[in-house]
């Protein structure tokens, strides 16, 4: 951090006294050792970003204070609180369907796929196991993460696709 006051050298410098608390003056003591800076320079940095800060909130007039900027931080939120909304709705939906089609898909399964003998069971144990484990090396190739069209002005990446929970054959 620079040693010097933040002031164009041809502004005059005026100088006060200000008196702190002992705490206070403890605090801005080991804050201006720490970051190598006078206590001075350390007072004028943090008085000049709490007047740009009101000036922030202040808003274009210079009136108003606080409240300009408690409202625009206000509406910012619920704004993001509604997108948030509206894109949870949507995730909703499409978890809805990926459940119905899901439900009937293994409907079917049952419907069409006839009952293994049991002395057969352990090669099908066996067989099915293999062909699972297959699927989920293609699922999760497919579910990799991939680059995604910006969202409210930002780049994402789609989630991983979680693992599956690993399954042994039983004999």
């Amino acid at each position: 951090m620079d040693k010097t006051l933040h002031i164009k050298e041809h502004m005059p410098l005026r100088q006060t006294s200000v008196h702190f608390t002992p705490e206070v003056y403890d605090w801005l003591r080991t804050e201006a050792n720490l970051h190598h800076v006078s206590m001075s320079k350390l007072v004028n940095d943090a008085v000049a970003a709490h007047r740009a800060l009101r000036r922030q909130g202040a808003g274009y007039d210079g009136t108003n204070g606080a409240g300009a900027l408690l409202e625009r931080t206000t509406a910012e939120i619920a704004a993001t609180l509604d997108r948030q909304a509206a894109e949870i709705a949507a995730l909703r939906e499409q978890l809805g369907q990926a459940l119905v089609m899901l439900d009937r898909a293994f409907y079917a399964y049952l419907l069409h796929t006839p009952t293994v003998a049991e002395a057969a069971q352990p090669q099908a144990r066996a067989e099915a196991l293999r062909r699972y484990e297959k699927w989920v090396t293609e699922v999760r190739a497919l579910g990799a993460p991939r680059k995604q069209e910006p969202q409210h002005g930002r780049t994402v990446a789609a989630p991983a696709t979680p693992g599956a929970p690993e399954r042994k054959a039983s004999a």
